[in-house]
């Protein structure tokens, strides 16, 4: 998410809630990994963007991956070194 401000080593704090707003930053479980993506709403479609446009965005309701909301992005902890 280095688009979005997210370095590597970086920490997000979350706050767990099960729903989002539209451009969110979420953490969603996807299968048995998690991962944190914007949540885009287009008419009653959701999906999972990622800040890189190179990754193609994730429908949320597909079937294989069945991901859910865990919480939405409220702040970064970032150490300087």
């Amino acid at each position: 998410m280095i688009g979005a401000g997210i370095n590597e080593d970086d920490h997000v704090i979350v706050q767990q809630q099960e729903t989002a707003r539209n451009g969110d930053i979420v953490v969603a479980l996807l299968g048995d990994e998690t991962t944190v993506k914007f949540l885009r709403i287009s008419g009653k479609e959701l999906f999972l963007e990622a800040a890189n446009p190179a990754y193609p965005p994730i429908p949320f309701t597909a079937k294989a991956h069945e991901p859910k909301i865990l919480g939405r992005v409220v702040g970064l902890y970032r150490s300087i070194p």
